[in-house]
């Protein structure tokens, strides 16, 4: 029996959609599967993406099509797996986003064999906007990165620091965390530190609150350098008020990090009860926690293992397991 044959999208390289499908394809090949590439060289959010998706499958042989991300062809002469991680650029792109996404990628993704998420809430999220039924959509998780851990080179800031790993979008909240990091006492003796250039907004919130020299931002990091991050600091910090997953929180985790993250959406559920869970509109709950996490050592102690055992549960190789038995079973439909 020949090996499954996959036609793969392998435009995504950046952020936690480019994560997940390095790390899932790579597998793919290494499970014998043909992972076929496309070479489309448009940028992802070229409007005309699904419509260059399927020329390329029709001069591609190929037993199935895979994407990595939201974007399906607009006909497709073999079985389609789309893979839709959360829909918060939909919600929060705006309104030429939002009328894409309803009335062009709605109708070709319910035209798969098989839509794959990364949680629950996401997954009941896609439900309710394609209106398909519950079998159709199928959650695959996300993993950990083999960098991350507890043993390796630990970054050294001068003195305790709290890290928020992610963009600065509206709907990560970064201003109310700006907002109780300075009126906790934290500020006494710790940093707030960002990945990523310095970005002018949360600038001026940090300016605004009288905390700049508090403020570092840390650059845009390879995976061994975030890794460093995370193992050196206090507790990561990750209160989103919408996530399909939350990447930072089981990577910090692994890394034997504390975690301080919202109870709502995915977050808490990919968190569990190894993470301070906090409301992430209440800057006073944002704020305690984190005073917490700086007054309570034996509380920093006993996150760290519940969280290596958490991220534990997190394996790509799963994911990968997965997403191989859904392109299977879309490839013998």
């Amino acid at each position: 029996m020949s090996p499954l044959s996959i036609g793969f999208d392998d435009r995504w390289v950046e952020g936690g959609i480019g994560r997940f499908s390095r790390e899932v394809s790579s597998r793919l090949r290494l499970g014998g599967a043909t992972v076929e590439l496309l070479g489309i060289r448009t940028k992802i959010h070229n409007p005309l993406g699904p419509l260059m998706i399927a020329r390329r499958i029709k001069r591609q042989p190929m037993d199935v099509f895979w994407s990595p991300g939201f974007l399906p062809p607009t006909t497709c002469n073999v079985p389609t797996v789309v893979t839709i991680h959360d829909l918060i650029h939909r919600r929060h792109g705006g309104f030429a986003r939002r009328q894409y996404y309803d009335h062009c990628i709605r109708p070709l993704a319910r035209r798969a064999q098989s839509i794959l998420t990364v949680s629950h809430y996401s997954r009941n999220e896609i439900i309710d906007w394609l209106g398909c039924s519950e079998c159709e959509v199928k959650v695959v998780s996300n993993g950990v990165s083999e960098l991350f851990q507890p043993e390796g080179i630990a970054l050294d800031m001068g003195r305790p620091y709290f890290l928020y790993a992610g963009n600065h979008r509206r709907h990560k909240n970064t201003e109310r965390l700006i907002r109780a990091f300075a009126s906790s006492s934290a500020l006494n003796e710790c940093i707030l530190a960002f990945t990523g250039i310095p970005d002018a907004t949360p600038m001026e919130w940090a300016a605004r609150d009288r905390i700049g020299e508090r403020v570092r931002f840390l650059g845009k990091l390879d995976e061994a350098a975030l890794a460093a991050a995370y193992r050196g600091a206090l507790a990561v910090v990750q209160i989103s008020l919408e996530e399909g997953f939350g990447l930072p929180v089981i990577e910090a985790m692994a890394c034997g990090t504390p975690v301080l993250c919202s109870a709502t959406t995915a977050l808490g559920e990919v968190a569990g009860e190894a993470a301070i869970l906090v409301d992430p509109i209440d800057t006073d709950a944002i704020r305690f926690g984190m005073e917490n996490l700086v007054e309570n050592g034996s509380r920093r102690s006993k996150m760290r293992a519940l969280g290596l055992r958490r991220a534990a549960m997190f394996s790509w190789d799963s994911v990968a397991s997965r997403t191989f038995e859904a392109l299977q079973q879309a490839a013998n439909t």
